[in-house]
């Protein structure tokens, strides 16, 4: 008994040292830290705004509210203001700093349950820390960070076999789905086994939210969202997307088309045949990325998965991902039109994964006598599988 209470004390001792720290972090990046676009016009101001009882949210033309000092739209799913309304009850300093605090420690902790399958370097926690892509997240003042949590809680419950986790990542990701609308399908193909019971689970909490939403905002607001893009236009200026990098040097788009639903097709009947591993999440992340039709930079803070997945298996070639998250610098002598230049990250991410895997497969399939490397591939893809739901398994 006297055991458990020192236990219990040090425990106590413990979460009250991490929580000062976390204090002094919030206190001091709301020091020295500027506040960021887009949590000022766009998350602190509508959570304040509903605060007041002046929205609904996705009200109609926002943009003339303020002249010359527009709304830049909020795009986000309503229950996004269970995150924004405690941060706006704070001053606005520090309730950015909070949000920048808890991005990078939601980040530490993706990693940390990445790494608990397979060890991994040092060197990766740091690529995944410094570069542009996470810098633009945190000084844009943006919740990325949310579905990339989304996407990791995702994974972590297919292997753990947890449908209340798998639920609770479901309605993270679908704050902002459109960068990660492919894992969330890979996720949903990998539970299709699933007892009946526990798929009701996967989709309660998603559920509850938007019943909850329809009692709250109005049953009207998915309405109201489908129309509100046409007063808030995307915005574009400095999108990514590798279809608008096309259509700007003149590139035929049918060719990336073509090699979009190969890329997704393959991907989902791999997870079809072999289950879910963190290469599939990774690939799934990328190839997302790759593909969308409306992305910037802050949201490849999402491909941190990849990046981990890549650096475990090669520092050179982690390295050379790395480097390609640097593209932003070149708008410094080109202009916001180099934007484009940018999607070289998921592109060299994308290009490594599959040849990590295909390269892998050709050698196994070399050493069997018949083999061929499709089946190689399947076979380590589902040996990796069966390794991560195991390891979880005996947790």
């Amino acid at each position: 008994m006297i055991e458990r209470l020192r236990r219990w004390r040090w425990q106590i001792a413990g979460v009250l040292g991490i929580a000062g720290v976390l204090v002094a972090c919030v206190l001091l990046v709301a020091r020295f830290w500027p506040i960021g676009p887009d949590y000022y016009f766009t998350f602190h101001r509508t959570a304040e705004k509903w605060l007041h009882g002046e929205t609904r949210l996705y009200d109609d033309n926002p943009t003339t509210e303020i002249p010359g000092n527009p709304d830049i739209g909020f795009f986000n799913a309503p229950w996004t203001l269970i995150v924004l309304v405690p941060l706006a009850l704070l001053p606005l300093d520090v309730g950015q700093a909070a949000l920048n605090v808890g991005s990078i420690v939601g980040i530490l902790l993706c990693i940390r349950a990445l790494q608990q399958t397979k060890p991994l370097p040092l060197y990766a926690l740091v690529l995944a820390l410094a570069n542009l892509h996470t810098l633009d997240t945190l000084l844009r003042g943006q919740i990325d960070v949310l579905p990339l949590i989304g996407v990791v809680v995702g994974w972590w419950a297919v292997q753990s076999k947890r449908p209340l986790l798998l639920s609770l990542a479901f309605a993270l990701i679908a704050i902002k789905p459109l960068n990660v609308a492919l894992p969330a399908l890979v996720l949903l193909v990998a539970v299709r086994e699933w007892p009946v019971m526990e798929k009701l689970k996967v989709v309660s909490l998603p559920v509850i939210l938007f019943g909850l939403s329809e009692l709250i905002f109005g049953l009207d607001w998915p309405l109201r969202y489908l129309a509100y893009g046409k007063f808030v236009p995307a915005n574009d200026y400095l999108s990514t997307s590798i279809w608008r990098g096309a259509t700007q040097i003149g590139f035929p788009v049918w060719p990336i088309a073509i090699c979009a639903v190969i890329a997704v097709a393959a991907l989902l009947i791999i997870v079809w045949r072999t289950g879910l591993s963190q290469w599939m999440l990774a690939i799934a992340l990328v190839t997302n990325a790759l593909f969308s039709t409306y992305i910037h930079g802050n949201h490849y803070i999402l491909l941190i998965p990849a990046l981990v997945v890549v650096a475990r298996r090669d520092w050179r070639l982690a390295l050379l991902a790395y480097v390609a998250t640097f593209t932003p610098l070149l708008r410094l002598s080109l202009g916001f039109e180099a934007a484009r230049i940018d999607v070289v990250y998921p592109l060299v991410l994308f290009v490594m994964l599959w040849g990590i895997k295909l390269a892998a497969a050709r050698v196994a399939a070399s050493r069997a006598s018949g083999g061929n490397w499709w089946a190689a591939l399947l076979s380590t893809l589902t040996i990796e599988s069966q390794s991560e739901c195991n390891h979880w398994g005996n947790q």
